[in-house]
């Protein structure tokens, strides 16, 4: 039986990317198996509706919407479209974590830099544009320390800014594949993007485990602060580069693999 899996794009990958290391494992994989790759900003081939499992990455609204468009014509995309959506609205994923139970830092919503900023007087903050992703659209402040200006437009996700040492806790999941990256931020070299592998403790799986499943993601990373209380959860991002995660490309192709298998067979 041969399978066909696609993947629909925000941007066209790099040539270091895990996504070009997954398909290169699933052309010479035993399974015969047709891969194809589309930006979002590029005519949709009818090959795309026929597909088995589509892989849908960075994708901005008008790329969901075409996901959408193969989702209506029952094809498998992966995160599903609406679970994708979700991930890309820092508040609503806040409020999804905190319903489920999984611990976040104090967080608002606000609409105005001058709000923004005078939360910042009474506590470290970080503040986020709602619709950020890959680390744009952040700041860090100490107490009372965000500029006049504002950086990016609003509203804004202002969060407690948890004190911790040392670099970022990264924890990432590709269906039961879990690993995790140790990263500098900001970055200052490509180093600092590749970060360093580290095997999350109990505590850390049990928890990006419980946040991936509250947005209903399959593929996605987290962003842990230690606290005394337990890893807190600061940032989900549904289908991230992966840069610096041992193993991921062939965890990417297996479980895209099994994904298309099982569809194949419905």
């Amino acid at each position: 039986m041969s399978l066909t899996i696609g993947f629909l794009l925000g941007q066209a990958p790099s040539a270091s990317s895990v996504l070009i290391e997954a398909i290169d494992l699933l052309r010479r994989g035993a399974t015969p198996t047709t891969t194809w790759m589309w930006r979002e900003d590029q005519a949709m081939p009818e090959e795309m509706f026929q597909a088995d499992v589509v892989a849908l990455r960075g994708l901005s609204p008008v790329g969901l919407t075409v996901a959408r468009r193969l989702e209506a014509a029952r094809v498998r995309c992966c995160n599903r479209v609406g679970r994708t959506a979700l991930a890309t609205d820092k508040s609503a994923v806040m409020d999804a974590l905190a319903g489920a139970g999984v611990a976040i830092p104090a967080t608002a919503v606000v609409d105005t830099w001058a709000a923004a900023r005078r939360a910042a007087v009474l506590r470290p903050v970080v503040v986020k544009t709602l619709m950020g992703r890959g680390g744009t659209g952040v700041v860090l402040a100490d107490r009372g320390g965000l500029a006049d200006a504002a950086p990016f437009p609003g509203p804004y996700l202002v969060q407690e800014r948890i004190p911790h040492r040392g670099p970022d806790r990264k924890v990432f999941v590709i269906g039961g594949h879990v690993s995790g990256v140790l990263r500098r931020w900001p970055p200052a070299t490509l180093d600092d993007k590749r970060g360093r592998a580290f095997d999350p403790d109990p505590d850390e799986v049990a928890v990006a485990t419980r946040a991936g499943a509250a947005l209903g993601l399959e593929v996605y990373g987290v962003d842990l602060v230690p606290s005394d209380g337990g890893p807190v959860v600061v940032d989900v991002n549904a289908f991230p580069g992966f840069k610096g995660v041992t193993g991921a490309g062939a965890a990417l192709a297996a479980h895209l693999l099994a994904l298309a298998d099982t569809e194949a067979q419905a």
